[in-house]
């Protein structure tokens, strides 16, 4: 395992799982909870996109690309 491949793990794990639970919980929260629902809803899609464009970065600089 390369050094970079680890971070793109994370990566890819946020993207494929932590962030759609963190939407899909912020969604089935009702009543007083609100609140927390839409906070983690806007920060299951930041996680998402964000460590997304840092995996592709990080794969078009391994392949070379800039």
């Amino acid at each position: 395992m390369k050094p970079g491949d680890k971070a793109d793990l994370i990566r890819l794990l946020d993207v494929v799982a932590i962030g759609p639970a963190m939407v899909y919980a912020g969604l089935s929260l009702r009543g007083r909870d609100r609140e927390l629902g839409a906070f983690l809803v806007v920060t299951g899609i930041g996680t998402i996109t964000y460590n997304l464009r840092n995996l592709a970065d990080s794969l078009d600089a391994r392949e070379g690309k800039s």
